[in-house]
């Protein structure tokens, strides 16, 4: 795969420039955490599985994040050149993950995600900053988010990377750092991404590495919508609410798929699908419809849908994710349930 290689390349290169640098800094105030201690937080112990492991890590920040047992990472990424949509489904999404055991990271880049980092404090959620960088504000990148870095820290935060803290940003250093965020993550989710993107990078590490991924469905008109469709292509789980998100996560413990398994008296078609397959409530709403085929138009009309809030672009939306999940059939227009 050219995605494979390039990324391969970029990683060679980057171990190379590693070894030109020797600097002698005052880096008391970051933890650094080597290579053969990694198996000792919980956090971090993932890395032991990927390939060009890092030799070492600077950790600045909330200490506490590096042993949060039971927690699931969410990596967010996605374009630079946010738009409104964008910024609208960061919020939107992240919005709807407080109170759950999650710690919400990124790459402090511009766009998708520094949105992702502030939605996180927004909602009292634990975020990690990956800068492609050291970690000193003499060198931060970008320039511009240095005031969102010192926000991320003072809201108990943090900030990793395998770079000395004075060690001034490469563009070698943005795919090395992507490893990084794959490999930690339980759910790479992508909002937003142009057709060739370092987002498509960190999605492609993440599948080589076996971790879920995940897409904000986009506008067919956007540019920014060619790099998600393509991962769609690929196998990547469609979101459209926080609720897919939950659910991919496995966090969703007191949803009725998880109490249908302790019920061995109920047999129905309902809950056996349930049970194999997490739903979100819009797909619920339009499966309980479902119990004879009914024509597209008819769904998109149908008043108990719209007395759910869903409008037409949820129900195609959500008539997409059924037909990938197998559930439903699409026959020129009529809509069966096939199980």
């Amino acid at each position: 795969m050219a995605g494979r290689e390039a990324s391969s390349h970029f990683l060679l290169i980057h171990d190379i420039i590693l070894l030109r640098y020797s600097m002698t800094n005052n880096d008391s105030k970051y933890k650094i955490i080597d290579k053969k201690d990694y198996q000792k937080y919980s956090l971090l112990s993932p890395f032991n599985e990927i390939n060009q492991i890092p030799s070492q890590l600077y950790f600045y920040g909330n200490n506490n994040l590096l042993n949060k047992k039971n927690t699931k990472i969410l990596c967010i990424i996605g374009s630079r050149k946010m738009t409104n949509y964008g910024k609208q489904a960061v919020d939107y999404l992240v919005s709807g993950l407080q109170n759950y055991n999650i710690i919400i990271i990124s790459g402090l880049a511009l766009g998708i995600d520094s949105e992702a980092h502030k939605a996180a404090i927004r909602y009292n959620i634990p975020t990690i900053t990956f800068p492609g960088s050291g970690l000193d504000e003499e060198v931060l990148y970008p320039k511009t988010n240095i005031d969102l870095f010192e926000n991320i820290i003072k809201e108990n935060g943090a900030a990793i990377s395998e770079y000395k803290p004075k060690e001034k940003s490469q563009m070698y250093f943005f795919p090395a750092r992507n490893r990084l965020m794959a490999a930690l993550s339980d759910l790479i989710l992508v909002i937003e991404a142009e057709e060739k993107s370092g987002t498509q990078i960190t999605a492609r590490l993440a599948l080589e590495y076996n971790k879920d991924v995940a897409i904000v469905p986009g506008s067919i008109f956007s540019a920014y919508s060619r790099g998600t469709a393509q991962l769609f292509k690929d196998g990547a789980y469609p979101v459209t609410s926080s609720e897919d998100i939950i659910d991919l996560l496995k966090l969703n413990d007191n949803k009725n798929i998880f109490e249908d398994l302790n019920n061995s008296n109920n047999k129905d078609l309902s809950n056996n699908t349930k049970q194999t397959h997490p739903l979100s409530e819009k797909e619920e709403a339009i499966l309980n419809i479902l119990k004879s085929p009914i024509h597209k138009d008819d769904l998109l009309d149908n008043q108990l849908l719209k007395s759910k809030n869903l409008s037409s672009i949820d129900i195609l939306i959500t008539l997409t994710e059924l037909e990938s999940k197998g559930f439903i059939k699409d026959n020129y227009g009529e809509i069966i349930r096939v199980k």
